[in-house]
């Protein structure tokens, strides 16, 4: 029975390292899922603002295209 004392005194020990553990995975998690939702966000963003850009380039090349077909 004196082996079961020391096994006993420790399980309340163990189980609050667990919690803390389980805490930290879950503080970890909150961080990365933040962390991936504003790189998405910035992806998101630069992919519209490529499309812009690539739409005001395209005018661009057509009027230069106009302007130098007037001009031969």
């Amino acid at each position: 029975m004196s082996d079961e004392a020391p096994a006993a005194d420790l399980t309340p020990r163990i189980l609050r390292e667990i919690q803390r553990e389980l805490a930290d995975t879950r503080d970890d998690r909150t961080v990365i899922v933040a962390i991936l939702n504003r790189l998405d966000a910035s992806v998101t963003s630069l992919g519209a603002e490529i499309r812009a850009l690539r739409s005001q380039f395209d005018r661009f090349r057509t009027e230069i295209r106009e302007r130098l077909q007037e001009h031969s």
